[in-house]
């Protein structure tokens, strides 16, 4: 993670990731299809919000992306958002997706609530949510 809280202007960057998610089974799939794809970059997980909070805090810094579960133990998706939102963390700088295993219409109603959050990705990650990262973050870098 920049330790400076900002990007690094270079198309060449690697980006840090931050997957949020309590199951160790979706972390691997989802680090080994970030692998897969064509851009460069370093994976922190967090098995809940709680932990994910700590790392942010340890690190002091903030990632490109978050890769954000819903339901997990300690501190699910939401409240894990709350609290990130209320600290006035990287609030700009990082794309948050929540990438979840619900399909309930009430919980994406509730995710377009959060202004923060880019996009609502069922899982597994697939190659075209890859390619909507992308281009946020280029989107973001033109900033």
């Amino acid at each position: 993670m920049d330790t400076s809280g900002n990007n690094v202007e270079n198309e060449m960057a690697i980006m840090d990731f931050l997957i949020v998610d309590d199951s160790d089974a979706f972390v691997k799939l989802t680090k080994r299809t970030l692998n897969k794809s064509a851009l460069e970059c370093t994976v922190h997980e967090a098995s809940n919000g709680k932990a994910a909070l700590e790392l942010l805090d340890s690190h002091n810094a903030c990632p490109d992306v978050i890769l954000l579960d819903m339901n997990m133990p300690v501190m699910n998706g939401f409240e894990f958002l709350d609290q990130y939102i209320q600290e006035e963390r990287c609030t700009e700088s990082t794309l948050i997706y929540m990438l979840t295993s619900s399909v309930m219409e009430q919980d994406k109603m509730k995710a377009r609530e959060y202004r923060q959050i880019k996009a609502y990705f069922e899982k597994p990650l697939t190659a075209k949510d890859i390619e909507q990262i992308t281009a946020d973050l280029a989107a973001r870098d033109q900033h």
